[in-house]
């Protein structure tokens, strides 16, 4: 016996609801799960010197990286467990956050201090199982308060890039040089000095 018409859109209508009710929804779901990471990130805080305001910080410190693709993984409050015991002068510190995974060289790496004293980093490395090698940044100069700020080579070709990186870290090995002999005229003075402790910086 022949379908009517009408049996025939009754049984197209059922085989449209089982399609939608178990294979639709999956797109949707997949595209919205995102791939997480592991990242290390070590941050080493400029010296003391004499004569210098202190170039640590207390403040909430955050960072932001990207990648030549356009991810990027953003991280708030590195210091929130303990204000007291991170970015002090002459010091390294490390931490362990998740992110949506980078595909690609890392390209930028951003801080932003939340607050109105200066901060001054030297240098940064961030790492992770997902990343090729781990990418150093440099800095030169105490970071703005409440605005991202740092090294971006996103625009410029990996080559040019790597070269400039070298440039950097040679530029930073020159100010460590300088440092250590601001800090031993320094101790050369205050032991001259018939009193250690005063005169601005011993």
């Amino acid at each position: 016996m022949a379908m009517t018409p009408v049996a025939w859109k009754l049984v197209l209508f059922e085989f449209m609801v089982f399609l939608l009710l178990n294979f639709v929804p999956l797109q949707p779901i997949a595209a919205t799960q995102k791939e997480m990471c592991s990242y290390t990130l070590e941050v080493r805080t400029k010296r003391k010197l004499p004569f210098l305001d202190d170039p640590g910080t207390k403040d909430p410190v955050h960072v932001k990286l990207q990648d030549r693709n356009g991810g990027d993984v953003t991280k708030k409050h590195l210091n929130e467990k303990n204000p007291e015991k991170f970015f002090n002068p002459g010091k390294t510190d490390s931490f362990n956050f998740d992110g949506p995974c980078l595909k690609g060289n890392v390209c930028l790496l951003n801080f932003m201090v939340d607050g109105e004293n200066g901060w001054k980093p030297r240098n940064a490395t961030v790492s992770g199982k997902n990343l090729s090698v781990p990418y150093t940044f440099y800095f030169g100069s105490t970071l703005p308060a409440k605005a991202w700020h740092g090294p971006n080579l996103c625009s410029i070709n990996e080559q040019v890039a790597s070269t400039m990186a070298e440039e950097y870290k040679y530029d930073d090995e020159e100010d460590d040089e300088v440092d250590d002999e601001a800090e031993k005229k320094n101790k050369r003075r205050c032991l001259k000095s018939k009193q250690p402790g005063k005169g601005g910086g011993c």
